[in-house]
């Protein structure tokens, strides 16, 4: 698959977070779909993982995870709408996605602003909470993950 250049961007600037919540991972251009292993196909047997009700949709490609392995992807068919993000976490053998940001832009822009403050837990903290929507799953995970750290400092 040719990965459009929004995407390709994305990937190449590698946003990488100290925050385990946020992107951590992320694939190289050229191993773009060995980096979906897991996801879209069992890297073992290579049958597809797509498909089923609750499986990885066959148009979700993953673009970084998380510490966890916890897919951020976009759906290649979301062209017109610039690609919004999602997230999921690992689940039980079903995924269930959450939107994250409107579009890619949006989603590189939020990492590259709490990139440049991730030392600043206030700072951090505030920007989360003023700015974000803290009902949003992950947006929540990572504020929580924060207060963590803040109490485990004490």
């Amino acid at each position: 698959m040719e990965l459009p250049q929004k995407i390709r961007n994305f990937i190449e600037e590698k946003t990488a977070m100290t925050n385990m919540a946020l992107s951590w991972n992320y694939p190289s251009i050229d191993k773009f779909n060995d980096f979906q292993a897991g996801y879209r196909f069992n890297a073992n047997t290579l049958k597809s993982l797509t498909g089923q009700k609750g499986e990885f949709d066959k148009n979700w490609f993953v673009i970084c995870t998380n510490y966890f392995d916890d897919p951020f992807f976009i759906d290649i068919s979301e062209t017109k709408s610039d690609f919004p993000v999602y997230y999921a976490q690992h689940g039980a053998g079903s995924w269930t996605q959450v939107k994250i940001a409107e579009n890619i832009t949006e989603f590189t822009n939020q990492l590259k602003e709490l990139k440049k403050i991730e030392n600043n837990k206030d700072l951090l903290l505030s920007k989360l909470k003023n700015e974000f929507n803290l009902e949003n799953e992950l947006w929540n995970e990572v504020y929580e993950s924060i207060l963590e750290e803040e109490d485990d400092e004490e």
